[in-house]
């Protein structure tokens, strides 16, 4: 989980990272799914994807799938 936080590689979390995967974990997944229960993968994606690099990394599927509730 820190490992994704530290976006510098300096071993620890600076106030900005620290924020950063605060906010991460604190984001609610279900504001991606519709009124009519169907999700928005874009969105769901975008959310997913930390550093915003277009992909999805392991590190960020593992914390991912932490937090995201059962569907």
């Amino acid at each position: 989980m820190y490992t994704m936080g530290d976006e510098d590689k300096s071993d620890y979390l600076d106030e900005k990272e620290f924020r950063k995967l605060w906010d991460y974990y604190e984001h609610d997944w279900k504001s991606a799914q519709g009124a009519d229960g169907e999700w928005d993968m874009k969105q769901v994606f975008h959310d997913e994807d930390y550093n915003s690099n277009g992909f999805l990394e392991e590190i960020e599927i593992i914390n991912a799938n932490k937090l995201t509730p059962s569907l």
